[in-house]
């Protein structure tokens, strides 16, 4: 129980991961302050770093960048430009990609010009935080959840079936090989008796040496140890006890 139990609770875990991380990505991404190409505007950003990015991303898998897209200028409201850095790495979300990094020092109104590059297809430029550690993080957890849960649910399952078939109580009673006078009321305990002799049909007798026998059919110790006696038809433990 426990390791499917596992199983199913990571495979569902990882999915809410992704579906998860996915709608907050897309909410940050809507939330980007836009300066459409050509155009200056007035834009409220958060302390921290920026990143500007242009849309739309026309590249296609593999494609490297022009070397000059969009032409961006920030200045803060004292007309001090901001410096920029060319984005490390590569991320892309649905509609854009990654181009220019800035800090923030303190929280404001800031004043963006965009003029047009080498890549003519870029229609807006949109401002906002760093998104890649968050898709990183949804991409380690999902997976993580997806291909680590699953293995250890397995190994729980395997692990729970070999024990419980160590100490399964249900076996067939057998005749020791050892001697000794068995008993009605099983003279093994939990696993059965020692002889074949049932309860009101005469009295056990003596092991006489040799590899372990079935015991036939009769009253025996309870291996599940809910009443004294129980029936074995001699095949299998039955529903009938005896207190």
């Amino acid at each position: 129980m426990l390791g499917g139990a596992i199983i199913v609770l990571s495979v569902i875990g990882g999915i809410l991961f992704f579906v998860i991380g996915s709608s907050r990505t897309n909410a940050a991404t809507e939330a980007f302050a836009r300066v459409p190409v050509a155009e200056r505007a007035v834009v409220t950003l958060g302390e921290g770093e920026q990143v500007i990015y242009v849309e739309p991303n026309t590249l296609a898998e593999g494609e490297s960048a022009p070397g000059e897209p969009v032409d961006v200028t920030v200045a803060s409201q004292g007309g001090r430009p901001v410096p920029l850095s060319d984005y490390s790495g590569s991320f892309t979300y649905e509609s854009g990609r990654a181009y220019q990094t800035f800090e923030v020092p303190a929280g404001g109104r800031f004043e963006v010009v965009t003029r047009p590059g080498e890549d003519s297809s870029v229609e807006n430029v949109a401002i906002g935080p760093g998104l890649g550690r968050s898709l990183a993080v949804t991409l380690i957890g999902g997976f993580g959840l997806l291909f680590g849960g699953p293995p250890i649910g397995v190994l729980i399952l395997i692990v729970t079936a070999i024990l419980r078939s160590v100490r399964r109580p249900d076996r067939a009673p057998r005749t020791a090989h050892t001697t000794g006078v068995a008993t009605a009321y099983g003279g093994e305990g939990r696993y059965g008796p020692a002889g074949g002799g049932a309860a009101g049909g005469g009295s056990g007798t003596p092991a006489t040496g040799g590899a372990a026998v079935a015991a036939g059919p009769g009253w025996y110790g309870d291996p599940y140890g809910h009443a004294r006696l129980r029936y074995w038809d001699g095949g299998r433990w039955t529903e009938h006890t005896a207190a």
